[in-house]
């Protein structure tokens, strides 16, 4: 994961091939951000298939005691990451309606951490997903901003 952050590896396809293998059996010990850096990373070397993104999804849901699935904590920016990396990997992504539903949940509650460009990349990502649109009208910066 530090090699992935540092971005040694997006340059180094067979490095960044390696690391998914060591870091498979132990997604458990990454935190949250680091596994949305993963995710990203990983997508953007079109290597975010079914299986790996199924680890990443089971290990960023945390049920709550009224067994809805939610997001371990995440910034506004690893949220946004996070969507784009989905985006990335569409075809992997639409095999994980809870991680969507999850993350859709979560941007909706933190949509005014959002910068106005950030609000338009997690809707374009939702709409080419085709998944329910989380963002609703806001205001910024006295300007209404609405998706849907």
């Amino acid at each position: 994961a530090r090699a992935v952050q540092a971005g040694r590896a997006e340059s180094d396809p067979r490095l960044l091939t390696e690391l998914i293998a060591a870091a498979r059996p132990q997604l458990h010990c990454f935190s949250a951000g680091e596994l949305a850096t993963l995710a990203w990373s990983v997508s953007k070397a079109s290597l975010l298939e079914p299986s790996l993104l199924g680890g990443l999804s089971a290990q960023l849901l945390a049920e709550q005691p009224d067994g809805t699935l939610r997001l371990r904590e995440l910034d506004s920016g690893e949220l946004v990451m996070l969507t784009m990396a989905l985006r990335i990997a569409r075809r992997s992504a639409r095999g994980q309606p809870e991680l969507l539903d999850a993350l859709g949940d979560e941007l909706a509650l933190r949509q005014t951490e959002l910068t106005s460009r950030e609000r338009r990349m997690v809707a374009s990502a939702f709409a080419y997903l085709g998944h329910e649109q989380p963002l609703h009208a806001v205001q910024d910066s006295g300007e209404e901003f609405f998706v849907g």
